[in-house]
């Protein structure tokens, strides 16, 4: 599953580097410029969290851990650690299961959810439809379901979460066999969930962009009163 999700979340940085060139030879530099905004942003918060984890140890681990956020082959790297079981290296900010966690909630907030919602706005008004923009709209709400299910499915699992938050926390059944099913589910859920959300965002912003801060103020609200 680890691994599955790093290579998802490479692949969907590579079609959304593909999209923004695509974008700007089409002359449409809005959307272009918009989702190197949210590709940018990731990368930032990426790198703030390099600084944080290593400003402790050598100049030169912290130069390598960077180039693994500028190559994008980070996921991939947190994956390996978080496998082979590497402890938390002396004056670390956190072991490299949360710097996994943590770096894969900023893909997932600056730029999974924000590209999936850009691309399907362009697809629905601009001028490129093709095959390629499908698939790369399909991998961002790919990537974007399948990180979210895999933090919910770590945080339900974990021994520290169940025990301290039982009422909410311990959902998911003992046995392989029942857990496959429920992260399939929850995966399928949030696919679902998120095409429905960015194609409601696409749809206000064609009238506006105050229709889209109206829908989502009133969801979101809702949401937190709830």
């Amino acid at each position: 599953r680890l691994i599955f999700g790093a290579l998802l979340s490479t692949f969907d940085t590579v079609t959304d580097i593909y999209m923004i060139y695509l974008y700007y030879s089409t002359g449409e530099t809005g959307f272009a410029k918009a989702s190197l905004i949210s590709l940018l942003l990731n990368i930032g918060f990426q790198l703030v969290l390099v600084f944080l984890q290593n400003m402790r140890g050598s100049k030169w681990r912290m130069f390598q851990e960077m180039l693994y956020v500028l190559t994008f082959t980070k996921p991939g790297i947190d994956v390996y650690r978080v496998v082979i079981g590497a402890e938390q290296e002396v004056g670390a900010l956190v072991n490299p299961k949360e710097e996994m966690m943590y770096t894969k909630s900023f893909e997932l907030l600056c730029e999974a959810i924000p590209g999936a919602i850009i691309q399907m706005y362009a697809f629905l008004t601009g001028s490129n439809q093709s095959g390629v923009a499908v698939f790369s709209l399909v991998m961002s709400v790919f990537t974007a379901a399948f990180t979210s299910t895999g933090i919910s499915f770590d945080f339900d699992t974990d021994k520290y979460s169940q025990g301290h938050t039982p009422e909410f926390y311990g959902y998911v059944p003992d046995g392989t066999k029942k857990k496959v099913k429920i992260f399939f589910g929850m995966f399928l859920i949030s696919a679902c969930h998120l095409t429905a959300k960015a194609l409601a965002c696409a749809l206000c912003a064609v009238e506006g962009t105050s229709t889209v801060i109206i829908y989502l103020g009133i969801d979101m609200t809702v949401f937190v009163a709830y």
